[in-house]
């Protein structure tokens, strides 16, 4: 079937990338080519030649990421080249990753992004597919939760409660719009959530490699926030609250398909994201125009 004027397409890389660096949480080296794939074919991790499809059932249990496992296969911390990819609208990518997890790089998703962008983005001969609800979808864990309510666009606001001045602000929102992928249509991702970094505060150091994670971790890939100021520079002075963004809008790309809902985070991490967008793609309607 022809797509309707004005319909948005699918999009997909115009040549292969590859990354490569250390894992955040093994402390190992990796490899990740990214690369072009069919229109339906949405975003797929490869490990090893088993196929991992980046979907929210494929979800496994994990601590401070995001853990996909299919076949056998596992990939750890996805959530930044996912959020490259979402808030980019990639639709489809072939994901060929050696090593168990996803290269840290600079602990944002801005050399993903910046790296893709580069490439090239070119658009299929298929609609996107969009995800409406037909009603608020609502998941929670006792004072933590994510609420998607219906609407025509897609817009996200995160809040927490960090509970220290050295954090900053707690609540960020962006709105992004559903079509194009021009400078215009992708500048609320790219400058506004891609730069933000993966942070920790230093009193919670020994816990986390205690827990034989952040093996990988540097002053070079994670803020570590304490009474005396970050580590290194802040980007933005809510960079912590927009990381939180930036994961919430990698685990949305667990979706499978552009969302079109307004969603809140209320003190949400990875696990509760997940569980959401598992629950929304069970009920929301697709939308796709052809």
């Amino acid at each position: 079937m022809a797509i309707l004027p004005g319909a948005p397409r699918q999009r997909t890389l115009r040549r292969e990338i590859l990354l490569s660096g250390i894992g955040l949480h093994t402390g190992r080296e990796g490899t990740l080519r990214i690369g072009p794939a069919a229109p339906g074919e949405g975003l797929v991790f490869f490990c090893q030649g088993r196929r991992v499809p980046a979907l929210a059932e494929n979800v496994a249990p994990s601590a401070r990421c995001t853990r996909l496992a299919a076949d056998g296969a596992e990939v750890l911390t996805p959530e930044h080249v996912l959020a490259a990819l979402y808030g980019l609208r990639v639709d489809n990518a072939r994901l060929e990753l050696e090593g168990p997890e996803v290269p840290i790089l600079d602990g944002s998703a801005l050399p993903f992004a910046h790296a893709i962008r580069e490439a090239g983005i070119v658009a299929q001969e298929a609609a996107a597919r969009v995800l409406a609800l037909p009603r608020p979808v609502w998941t929670a864990a006792g004072d933590r939760h994510v609420l998607a309510l219906p609407a025509d666009h897609f817009a996200m606001t995160v809040a927490t409660a960090f509970g220290r001045a050295c954090a900053g602000p707690a609540v960020f929102h962006l709105h992004f719009p559903l079509n194009g992928g021009d400078d215009a249509a992708v500048e609320p991702f790219l400058h506004q959530l891609a730069p933000a970094r993966t942070f920790c505060f230093q009193d919670e150091v020994a816990a986390i490699l205690a827990s034989g994670l952040g093996a990988g971790g540097t002053l070079e890939n994670a803020l570590v926030l304490s009474d005396e100021g970050p580590s290194r520079p802040l980007r933005f002075d809510d960079e912590p609250i927009r990381h939180k963004a930036l994961d919430l809008l990698g685990d949305l790309a667990l979706l499978g398909g552009r969302l079109a809902a307004h969603v809140i985070a209320v003190k949400a991490g990875h696990a509760l994201h997940t569980a959401a967008a598992e629950q929304i793609r069970r009920m929301a309607d697709d939308t796709t125009v052809c």
